[in-house]
């Protein structure tokens, strides 16, 4: 596997996150832990080829949730969120 440096990392992040600005809108769409969502839906193939990209979408998510919701959104595994102590629906996969 092809390490990525650091900048590529970063200007790729910028990237998306500009071209994905209008995403925000739907506030309650970002709503969800995406750590967990990728651990119970992301081990497929398909999810191992484009790992970076799932990961750069990863850390776009967690932006926009700082941005949104002052935190990144962690539930334990009532799904609670771990900063507000609010249910969490669970993210189903799309």
């Amino acid at each position: 596997m092809k390490k990525n440096k650091i900048n590529t990392i970063l200007k790729d992040l910028v990237q998306l996150v500009k071209d994905d600005m209008d995403e925000l809108k739907d506030k309650d769409f970002w709503l969800y832990d995406r750590v967990k969502f990728i651990s119970r839906y992301g081990v497929d193939e398909l999810d191992k080829k484009y790992s970076y990209d799932i990961d750069l979408e990863t850390l776009k998510t967690m932006i926009f949730q700082i941005h949104l919701y002052n935190h990144i959104i962690h539930t334990d595994d009532k799904n609670k969120d771990t900063r507000t102590n609010k249910i969490i629906e669970d993210r189903k996969y799309e």
